[in-house]
């Protein structure tokens, strides 16, 4: 049976998470193992749920200012050879950790493409989608 691992970020309920569990849920009813875990939360438990919940405070009270911020940094050109040393610094050790000790035969992972070129893709133990 294949092993599948599926990395979120953050434990908040969007649209990456509603996708990794329908992800979830066909794998299984195909039969195949999937976990779904997030990475955030995960490795900072903590610091996750304070980011959070500033995150919902935020579109909640300046809507605005969010929608803006979001179309600068996630709708403009993408850069593949760009490096995200801050999520690098913040996950790679956990992502690979969490690989080794999963042995997954593929992960997928809904995450920004920030965190995603953060060490999950340069994993070798496993074919990573994302």
């Amino acid at each position: 049976m294949k092993d599948i691992l599926i990395f979120t970020f953050l434990s908040i309920s969007t649209g990456h998470h509603h996708a990794a569990d329908a992800l979830q849920a066909e794998l299984k009813s195909q039969g195949l193992a999937a976990e779904k875990i997030d990475i955030f939360s995960h490795a900072y438990r903590r610091l996750e749920k304070l980011s959070s919940e500033a995150y919902l405070k935020w579109i909640q009270y300046v809507p605005k200012t969010y929608s803006g911020i979001y179309k600068l940094l996630a709708c403009g050109k993408y850069e593949n050879d760009k490096r995200y040393t801050m999520y690098e610094w913040l996950f790679t050790q956990q992502m690979r950790h969490i690989l080794q000790e999963k042995q997954p035969d593929t992960c997928a992972a809904f995450l920004s493409a920030q965190s995603a070129q953060a060490g999950i893709s340069e994993y070798d133990g496993c074919e990573c989608i994302h």
